[in-house]
């Protein structure tokens, strides 16, 4: 196989060094080496796109669809899923089902979730050192449809703004505000 490289594209948050080496692992289970040149582009956005001129460098554009281009279906519905199954995955079990999104001219349907929300809901209450990230990604499994969560989940997730840790680190403030939230909400539950 002729080594002609890999192009990786990046928003700011993510962690680059953990997708190269996430990249050679999957590169090296289907039998392509030697390693490849890997080429590493940064968005100064999160949601991009990119684009391939001939005989040019590819460039990074705002992401959009244009009008005349069909969208996948359930979209926001498919993103939850894959997310949710890829956060709540067991570590280095390589099990992540791939979202094959079109066959044979047809739009497939989304992936299931793979684990039930009382499983979702030990886990989360087993890793308080997740546990914003671990709200964050069911709120939004949540407001997909997908699951239903408690109310006081929703609230703490509603009330401190969860959501950008999907994607984004924690502080050392928002650590310590994590474990004082996670410990009160455990005592309300217990009662």
């Amino acid at each position: 196989m002729e080594n002609l490289g890999i192009n990786l594209y990046f928003g700011p948050d993510c962690h680059i060094r953990q997708h190269r080496n996430r990249i050679y692992k999957i590169l090296s289970k289907i039998g392509y080496d030697p390693k490849p040149k890997i080429f590493e582009f940064l968005s100064s956005q999160n949601t991009f796109a990119f684009a391939y001129p001939l005989k040019e460098k590819p460039i990074i554009l705002q992401n959009f669809i244009p009008n005349e281009i069909l969208g996948l279906p359930e979209k926001n519905k498919r993103v939850a899923i894959n997310a949710l199954n890829n956060f709540f995955l067991t570590p280095n079990s390589q099990l992540l089902p791939l979202d094959i999104q079109y066959i044979n001219c047809s739009f497939t349907g989304a992936n299931k979730v793979l684990k039930s929300t009382d499983e979702l809901l030990e886990i989360t209450y087993n890793q308080p050192e997740f546990f914003f990230m671990n709200i964050a990604f069911l709120e939004e499994s949540h407001n997909a449809g997908l699951i239903v969560i408690p109310d006081e989940l929703i609230k703490i997730a509603r009330e401190n703004n969860l959501h950008q840790f999907q994607y984004k680190s924690l502080s050392e403030q928002d650590i310590a505000n994590q474990q004082k939230i996670f410990n009160e909400y455990i005592i309300k539950i217990s009662k």
